[in-house]
């Protein structure tokens, strides 16, 4: 479970720097040039979404198996032999962690770019009227209203993490030392596998329990700013 604690904290912090980025960029060019910025952009970090995860990471193993691309890479650079097959060393679990990363970045990158072009933009111009800084605008305007959407996506994202089978089944096999497996992977082999089913749908029925209170949480969390929202349009109406 350890590329677990790897995956959310870098998927979190890259998406939503690469939305912050793309937005950044979106404001300083013309309308029509920004729509096309961040059409471009959302495409390019959507695409590895519509891969099928065996074909992707079939493409990653080449990358990263003892004649890949890495080590032929790091042998020029270094002028040493390098045949390290990085998917069953002491790094698998970074190596899974990276291919999770490239493959779901874009995704959460979309939700966050929605997120930060639904903040009003009076908002900002009320804050630059105050002679607000950046880090202020973002600390009491940004942060605040983005609030719902960080549940949102960190529970996503920690359910996703979870679930995640194809990757460690197809690029290492849970190995080495059983470093690499999720919760769904493990239920998987349990039960299909070491045909031990009641073991299987115990841990299946736990996590479903598991996702269950994640999406009560994240209702709890987000009521308040969701009947806000409403109170807005009926006032509006």
């Amino acid at each position: 479970m350890d590329h677990t604690k790897k995956k959310l904290p870098l998927l979190l912090l890259t998406s939503f720097l690469a939305a912050l980025l793309i937005r950044a960029g979106a404001k300083e060019g013309r309308e029509g040039e920004s729509q096309g910025f961040l059409g471009l952009c959302r495409t390019t970090l959507v695409l590895p979404m519509v891969i099928p995860a065996a074909s992707m990471v079939l493409i990653w193993k080449i990358i990263f198996c003892p004649d890949g691309v890495l080590n032929q890479w790091l042998s020029f650079l270094t002028g040493k032999i390098w045949e390290t097959d990085w998917a069953f060393s002491g790094y698998a679990s970074s190596v899974l962690a990276a291919t999770y990363l490239w493959k779901h970045t874009g995704y959460d990158m979309v939700l966050w770019l929605a997120g930060l072009m639904g903040i009003s933009r009076e908002l900002y111009e009320a804050a630059e009227m105050d002679h607000a800084s950046g880090w202020q605008k973002f600390k009491d305007i940004t942060l605040p209203e983005l609030k719902p959407l960080c549940v949102f996506v960190f529970i996503t994202v920690t359910i996703g993490a979870f679930r995640m089978i194809v990757q460690p089944m197809v690029m290492t096999g849970g190995g080495p030392s059983h470093s690499t497996y999720t919760m769904v992977y493990n239920i998987y082999e349990t039960g299909t596998v070491n045909w031990e089913i009641g073991l299987a749908s115990t841990m299946a029925i736990v996590f479903a329990i598991f996702v269950m209170a994640l999406t009560v949480i994240q209702s709890v969390l987000t009521r308040d700013k969701e009947e806000r929202h409403v109170n807005k349009k009926t006032k509006k109406g």
